[in-house]
């Protein structure tokens, strides 16, 4: 498969869509899972992870339609006490997966220093995390960029498709 892109016909390669991993998911277990669950203070993903230090609302496999048809997939995670105030928003990009889905998963870095007591386990590699921010007054979306995961299309590792296109979608509704 090809697509032309600034006249220049570039070759794609069908990416393996079925990888995933959710075994380092939440301990539901359930993969691909578009839900709502506020998860109390003091929520920890494992013993001995961070604790959260207030409740936060976490939109799981959000929809974000972009103008080209294509979906991308989403967490958004909330301070539970915003009520529907408009929040400003942390937005972190990259095609290392979102929240639990990716393959580098920040619970296992104890080989690069990061302690498990550091991190909530909610925030994606290289991301900042949703129980440090949240409680700062932000949103936190975890997005699985264009082709990446449990998103839809070609991925673009460089390039302006990609910020073109959320760009276009980053006044979003509250859920």
């Amino acid at each position: 498969m090809s697509k032309k892109i600034g006249g220049i016909q570039v070759a794609f390669t069908k990416a393996n869509t079925t990888f995933n991993n959710y075994d380092n998911r939440f301990p539901d277990g359930s993969g691909f899972n578009p839900s709502t669950t506020t998860l109390p203070a003091g929520w920890q993903r494992k013993p001995g992870f961070r604790a959260l230090p207030e409740p936060l609302i976490w939109h799981r496999d959000v929809s974000i339609p972009l103008r080209d048809g294509v979906t991308l997939r989403a967490d958004v995670f909330l301070p539970a006490s915003a009520g529907d105030k408009p929040l400003p928003a942390i937005l972190p990009w990259s095609p290392y997966g979102k929240t639990g889905s990716g393959r580098q998963q920040t619970i296992n870095f104890t080989y690069l220093g990061v302690r498990p007591c550091d991190l909530s386990g909610l925030e994606k590699f290289e991301a900042p995390d949703p129980a440090e921010w949240c409680s700062r007054g932000y949103a936190v979306v975890n997005v699985d960029a264009r082709g990446c995961y449990d998103s839809e299309g070609d991925i673009f590792v460089y390039g302006t498709q990609e910020g073109g296109s959320f760009l276009h979608k980053s006044h979003m509704k509250r859920h």
